[in-house]
């Protein structure tokens, strides 16, 4: 297990749901150990995890598994509660495998790029310098073939749309939407097996240190996306607290994290976000296809 798994299944070991009362009426809510914040009745939480991989977590009562999407369930240390855990594939490493591409030898390819410290101002900078949408271009996040919700080893990555008026701060931005774009594929497939809805995302992990990121998140799976406090390090105190509240005969599902930041879905943004996942999807598709002609293994 990747520090991107173990991040993910720390999260989801940490949710819980329960029966609460709301004018007489139940209504089942996250119990997320990732939040430190109520959420209201009508509200359901997953945990994100982004490292080199992305996976999307959420908690079961039972054991179920949906084998076609590739959405798997373990028993958690949560007396009853279950961790559904989807691997979605490439995910941080597709954005810094194309920030280190067009940055040959550490030198930058456009001048009037103000010079940065690392590599999350260098995206910062992207996203701020860029449309969402990416001015039509769409990138595909498979560079080292796809996992959940379709697993296909001979898959590969690409950009669809690539044009002479392509700027390099729009190269970055489509590689963060596209990867957000495979989450949100993904997204139907986790909640039809938890059957509930994942109305906000409690997202960890190295690459929630971007606000830029969180944005696009939101955007485009349109949800709200809640941003962990020291997110590198949320798994490891997740796991240390539960641990100490065990030990100290507290309920584990009682545990919370503290959140740096919230970021909600722009509507004026929500249509081309809609056209761009029915291309994203349709492309798997036609472009699987010529990845297997192509393919010497």
């Amino acid at each position: 297990m990747n520090d991107t798994q173990a991040g993910a299944f720390a999260t989801g070991v940490l949710q819980g749901r329960e029966q609460v009362s709301d004018s007489g009426v139940n209504s089942a809510v996250s119990n997320s150990a990732v939040s430190n914040s109520a959420v209201s009745n009508s509200g359901l939480q997953c945990g994100l995890m982004i490292g080199t991989t992305a996976v999307l977590v959420d908690s079961l009562d039972g054991h179920r598994v949906d084998l076609d999407h590739e959405v798997l369930a373990m028993p958690a240390p949560v007396q009853g509660r279950h961790v559904v855990m989807a691997e979605n594939g490439i995910s941080g490493a597709a954005v810094e495998h194309t920030l280190n591409l067009l940055r040959p030898q550490g030198e930058r390819t456009s001048s009037a790029t103000p010079i940065k410290q690392g590599p999350f101002d260098e995206l910062e900078w992207a996203l701020t310098q860029s449309q969402p949408g990416s001015d039509g271009l769409l990138f595909l996040p498979w560079l080292a073939g796809s996992m959940s919700p379709r697993a296909e080893t001979a898959q590969r990555g690409g950009f669809i749309g690539l044009s002479l008026s392509t700027t390099r701060e729009s190269l970055l931005r489509s590689v963060v939407e596209g990867t957000a774009h495979n989450l949100r594929w993904l997204l139907p497939a986790v909640e039809g097996l938890t059957g509930t809805t994942c109305e906000e995302i409690v997202f960890g992990g190295g690459a929630a240190r971007s606000a830029g990121w969180a944005q696009v998140l939101a955007d485009v799976l349109n949800r709200r996306v809640r941003v962990l406090s020291d997110p590198e390090f949320a798994a490891a105190t997740a796991v240390g607290m539960v641990a100490l509240y065990r030990s100290q005969g507290e309920d584990p599902t009682e545990v919370r994290l503290d959140q740096a930041a919230s970021y909600t879905p722009r509507s004026e943004y929500h249509e081309i976000y809609e056209r761009a996942q029915i291309q994203f999807q349709a492309a798997f598709t036609n472009h699987l296809s010529i990845c297997e002609a192509l393919s010497h293994e």
